[in-house]
Order: C-alpha cells, then sequence, then structure tokens
C-alpha cells in the first residue's frame, strides 16, 4: 500500500472511531470543528454585540424608576445591610452568593447593585456564545444575541433577582462538561444552591451524569481514571451546601443549622397552592419568543440528532422539574415565569442551533462569503426591533407610589422618636423609609406584633399584610393598636389622582390600600 493510500486509510478509520465514540457516548464534547468548516466571526463583531446589548441594559437600569417586583427589594435589603449583620451572608432566603455578590454595590445605591446584574447577564450571554462555538454553530454568536434579548432575561438584567447569577453558573457548569473539565463542572454545580434552590436538583442530575454517563478516557478497571472522571467529582458535588452548613455551625454550634434554618414555606407541600401542569410548557413559545421557536425545536432536536445532548437534556430537565413543583405546590413554588430564565442561556443555544441548522442547508447549496456574518448582524438587528418593545425600563408600581407618602412620614416619627419599631409585610416601606429591619424592623406575624412593645407602628396594606399574612385590621385592634388618620399623613385621594395616571398594575389582584396603627397597650 502506497504511502498516499495509507494516509487515506488511517484518516477514514480514525473518522470511524471518532464517530462510534461519539455515538456511544451522547454526552461528550463534539471534536473541534476542521479548519473553514464553520465562519470565523471577528472579535470585533463580537465585542460590538456584547457591549451594545450590556450597554442597553446598562441604560435600562438607569432608566429604572423602581425595582422589578418585591423580591427584587428584599434582595437589596439582605445586601445593603448584610456587612451590618453578617448572619445575612449566610441566610437561607438571602442566598449566600447573592446576597454576597451585591454587598459592596447595594452599599452606594440601587443603580449601582443593576449594574452589576447587567454585568453578571453579559457573562451569561457570553457562555452562551462559548458553548455554542464548542458545539460547532455555524452561526455561534446568536447565541449570545438570542440570550440577551429573551424578554424576560433582559429584564431581570437590570434586577437584584437570583436567576441570572443561577443562569452563569449552569452555563458554566455545562461548558465545563462539555470540555472536559468534570471537576470544575463539579465545582460550579457545588456552589448552585448557594444562588438557588434549585440548584439542589441541578446536583442531583449531574451526580447521575458523573455516574452513568459514559466519559471519553474512564475504562472499566482503570480506577484512577474512574476516580478522577467518577468518583471526585460526585465527592465534590456537595462541598458548597456542606460548607454553608459549617459556617453557619461554626456561628451558632448548630450541627444541622441549615436544615434548622431552611424557610418554613419551602416545605414538600402546596404552600402557595398548586397549577396546571402544562404552565411551564405553555410558556415556552413565548419565553424564547414566538417568532423562533421553531427554529428553538428544529435546533432541540437536531443537537440530540448529533448525539449532542447535554443542552437539551438540561432545558428539559428544568422545565419538567418546575413543572411538577408547580404541579404539585412543593417547596414554595409559585409558577412565577421567571424561574425559567435560570434556563435562557441553554434555550438560545438550542435556538441557535436550529438557526445554524437551516444556515447550513442554505450554504451548502448556495455558497456565498460573508454570509453568517451578514445573517447574525441581520437576525440581531430583527431581534432588537422586535422584542425590544416589549421589554421597558421599569415604572414606579401603583403600590409603590402610594407607600411613598407613608414611608415619608414613618421617617418623620424615627426622627421624632428613636428607637420606634416598624412592622410592615411590605418591604419597599423599609426601602422607602430607609430603615434597617433587623434594628428597627419587625417581621408582621401575629407573635411579633402581640409582644410588640407600645409605641410600635404597623404598616398594614392589602397587598402581603392581608394577602400573604391573613391578618386583618380587626386583628390588630385587638392586640392593642389603634388606627392612626391617614388625612394626618398625606392627601390620599391626591395620591390616587397621580398613580392612576399611570399604566401600571398593583401588586395584588385587589385594589391597593394601606393602613398606619400605632400599638397603645
Amino acid at each position: 500500500m502506497d504511502e498516499m493510500a495509507l494516509t487515506a486509510f488511517s484518516s477514514h478509520a480514525s473518522l470511524r472511531v471518532r464517530s462510534r465514540r461519539h455515538l456511544g457516548n451522547p454526552l461528550a464534547w463534539p471534536d473541534p470543528p476542521a479548519a473553514g468548516a464553520i465562519t470565523p466571526f471577528p472579535r470585533t463583531l463580537i465585542a460590538a454585540l456584547l457591549i451594545g446589548l450590556t450597554a442597553l441594559s446598562l441604560l435600562y437600569g438607569v432608566l429604572s424608576e423602581s425595582f422589578v417586583e418585591g423580591d427584587d427589594i428584599t434582595h437589596y435589603l439582605y445586601a445593603r445591610y448584610a456587612p451590618a449583620h453578617p448572619h445575612y451572608f449566610l441566610d437561607v432566603w438571602g442566598r449566600p452568593l447573592v446576597t454576597g455578590l451585591y454587598a459592596l454595590p447595594a452599599q452606594y445605591n440601587p443603580e449601582m447593585a443593576r449594574a452589576l446584574t447587567s454585568l453578571v447577564a453579559a457573562l451569561g450571554a457570553w457562555l452562551a456564545w462559548r458553548t455554542s462555538r464548542s458545539l460547532a454553530l455555524s452561526l455561534a454568536p446568536l447565541g449570545l444575541v438570542l440570550t440577551f434579548t429573551t424578554p424576560r432575561f433582559f429584564q431581570l438584567s437590570f434586577s437584584l433577582l437570583t436567576e441570572p447569577l443561577f443562569a452563569v453558573l449552569l452555563t458554566g457548569a455545562i461548558l465545563a462538561y462539555m470540555r472536559g473539565h468534570r471537576l470544575v463542572s463539579a465545582a460550579i454545580v457545588s456552589l448552585s444552591p448557594l444562588a438557588r434552590p434549585e440548584g439542589f436538583f441541578v446536583g442531583v442530575l449531574w451526580g447521575l451524569l458523573f455516574l452513568f454517563a459514559p466519559q471519553d478516557g474512564a475504562g472499566r478497571g482503570e480506577f484512577r481514571k474512574v476516580l478522577r472522571h467518577r468518583l471526585l467529582p460526585i465527592v465534590i458535588l456537595p462541598l458548597g451546601t456542606l460548607a454553608w452548613n459549617a459556617v453557619g455551625f461554626a456561628t451558632d454550634g448548630d450541627p444541622l443549622w441549615l436544615v434548622h434554618h431552611w424557610p418554613s414555606n419551602w416545605v414538600p407541600e402546596p404552600v402557595y397552592g398548586s397549577g396546571s401542569w402544562t404552565h411551564f410548557l405553555s410558556l415556552m413559545p413565548g419565553f424564547v419568543t414566538y417568532y423562533f421557536f421553531a427554529f428553538f425545536l428544529l435546533g432541540f432536536f437536531d443537537l440530540l440528532r448529533r448525539g449532542q445532548w447535554l443542552v437539551p437534556l438540561v432545558c428539559a430537565y428544568m422545565v419538567a422539574l418546575h413543572t411538577v413543583l408547580w404541579g404539585f405546590g412543593l417547596f414554595g413554588s409559585a409558577g412565577y415565569s421567571r424561574y425559567l430564565v435560570s434556563v435562557a442561556p441553554a434555550f438560545a443555544i438550542c435556538t441557535t442551533a436550529g438557526f445554524s441548522r437551516v444556515f447550513d442547508w442554505i450554504r451548502h447549496r448556495w455558497p456565498r462569503p460573508g454570509w453568517a456574518i451578514g445573517v447574525v448582524s441581520a437576525l440581531a438587528v430583527a431581534l432588537l426591533v422586535t422584542v425590544w418593545p416589549h421589554v421597558t425600563p421599569c415604572r414606579k408600581a401603583v403600590d409603590f407610589a402610594l407607600i411613598d407618602p407613608a414611608a415619608k412620614w414613618v421617617q418623620e416619627q424615627l426622627r421624632a422618636r428613636p428607637g420606634t419599631r416598624v412592622a410592615a409585610a411590605h418591604t419597599y416601606l423599609y426601602f422607602a423609609a430607609d430603615i434597617d429591619s433587623w434594628y428597627q424592623g419587625l417581621p408582621f406575624t401575629e407573635q411579633e406584633l402581640r409582644k410588640a412593645p407600645v409605641g410600635t407602628l404597623a404598616f398594614w396594606e392589602t397587598a402581603f399584610a392581608e394577602g400573604f399574612s391573613r391578618i386583618t385590621p380587626e386583628d390588630l385592634c385587638e392586640w392593642g393598636y389603634e388606627r392612626i388618620d391617614k388625612k394626618g399623613i398625606c392627601d390620599w385621594d391626591a395620591c390616587l389622582g397621580r398613580v392612576g395616571l399611570r399604566e401600571t398594575g398593583t401588586s395584588g389582584s385587589t385594589p391597593f390600600d394601606w393602613e398606619m396603627y400605632e400599638k397603645r397597650r
């Protein structure tokens, strides 16, 4: 056999070995694409897309009058007062990674904290591009664009909610796993429970992958390779949670600190009710934008056909997880659409795979130089035109605007009577009145309101005090509180007139109202 024939035979045999390996290992990272197999995109284009979209997020954060929703405020308050009360860094609801990340910018103002989220979101979009590139998708930069232009993802990119940070961790873990960095992937997943509760379930999925998924180079009988590729990653997975519990144990000596500090409403029972089993499935077309849902489905199944199962598996697993949690009403699930923001980069990668599949088919039949760059640029512009009208800077909600006069009055009372305690279920009052809820605030519960000292101010409103805490004005009167005439606090009719001109909704399903009470006996 001459040298040329031998070379051709060797190449063909090598190709067959690689093909068989990937057929046997659907989760393996694909071989690097051959030179010229996909169009190289100039770094300036990638940088322009990333910087431009991040700048838009920063601009929306500056233009926003208020927070995206109530949980947004609570995370800001945790971060702002955590340096004064270090136990906030460990708080289960606040989440250690989230509180620690925002502790510094929250000392200045909400705008600084929102700016940090814009950078976090940019990192998530960048990781989506890198993952698309690792999958050898011909339109890989679309992963970046589609992530940032997902309407809900973009809206949360100028909030302090936990989903964007969790999306970064999840996408980073996917990319590390695909590249064969099992230990790095396991370390990232071990940190995910410190950002969102779903991290525990992601840890279960990764544990199953390490146990049962075929691993390149981890042959049977090769103990060292099995140890490195399977056993060590599994050992790493719970380390983040164990370290969290260990720090809690060091603070108060409770060896089960995390269990005993777990929120009472995060339990396997329907605290907030339950919903339809098709709820999250019905959100999918709108979440990835209706215009491109067909491309998402095409990319989802095309990645499966190619043997690259990890990204579609994560998408299906997370949607199924939230479907089950909301269907049974488990662990405090409220069925919010923002839960899917954590998977937005993975959705974007599947959609990118769909566009790339169609583009490859067209390019194969009508090859033209520079098509890929033109297609990505055109789709980026199309996304801006079609998606951006649906996303606006946050305007101050009606309940926030109506609480402002009460917050101003509370501030005056605190200056006149230092040491007065304030009980409120609506966290916006604490933010607007600049109240340290640990020192001056009180939980709006029957137990705390009953034993509160004389002179305590109780802010009752229809959204959370009545709607969530189930406390009525009659209850407050029974516990020794007297209502303060609202006329001495603000011109209520004028307040209603001002907010009536705003095209926003209230936090609750009933018209918003509030009353101020003071404990007299």
